[in-house]
């Protein structure tokens, strides 16, 4: 039950996506420097693409787990790989929403706003990847992580590690 209301809502949240890209200006603001400063403007049918890649990670990772060679190690570890699906889902969510309202308000300051939103998503998946067992389509993939589960353990908790490190500060 609670994936159809998960899909509701993304589809829902995704209509009004695409609906506030039709009452956009025609040209709108696309890129900002590192001083926050508009430096490029483009069409407002770019934000098309940034609607639709929430439900592309969602129902691509739905997709992926079902023709994993390794699925059954995936199955195992149900909730965690849930729990990146939804996360990365909402993070895309809500950075599609954000950057749809950088278009009707280009001069506010959403730098603070971004850099929070990418922090909680590093410091998420460094904690949460160590949980991630072997399988072909998520995680750190290398050959020795292909073919080893310890490996496959080793790796991704130090990458989970490094990333908590590198991106808590």
């Amino acid at each position: 039950m609670r994936i159809r209301v998960f899909d509701g809502i993304l589809w829902g949240v995704t209509f009004l996506l695409v609906v506030t890209v039709f009452l956009m200006p025609d040209t709108v603001p696309l890129h900002w420097d590192e001083n926050w400063q508009i430096d490029g403007y483009g069409s407002r049918y770019m934000f098309l693409i940034l609607a639709f890649i929430p439900m592309a990670i969602y129902y691509g990772m739905s997709l992926t787990k079902h023709i994993d060679p390794k699925r059954m190690n995936l199955e195992k570890r149900k909730k965690t790989y849930r729990l990146f699906q939804y996360g990365l889902t909402v993070f895309f969510l809500i950075l599609a929403a954000f950057f749809e309202y950088s278009a009707f308000n280009p001069q506010q300051d959403g730098e603070q706003f971004v850099l929070l939103l990418v922090s909680v998503l590093l410091i998420g998946m460094g904690n949460y990847l160590p949980k991630i067992p072997q399988n072909y389509f998520f995680g750190v993939k290398t050959p020795w992580t292909l073919a080893s589960d310890t490996g496959t353990g080793v790796r991704f908790k130090f990458v989970g590690l490094a990333t908590l490190y590198f991106f808590a500060d």
